[in-house]
């Protein structure tokens, strides 16, 4: 089974603690692929 999406809520403690900088790269990366890219071109990240 798939992640389940945790829309609208706050992250957990250890991404938190951690530098936002590496999970930036990482959410990057993965909207690099195709689809996702061009579905969510216009959407506003808020939170790097």
């Amino acid at each position: 089974m798939g992640k389940k999406r945790t829309k609208g809520r706050s992250a957990p403690d250890t991404v938190a603690s951690e530098s936002a900088e590496p999970v930036c790269r990482h959410l990057r990366k993965g909207l690099e692929q195709g689809n996702l890219k061009k579905a969510l071109v216009n959407v506003e990240w808020n939170i790097c």
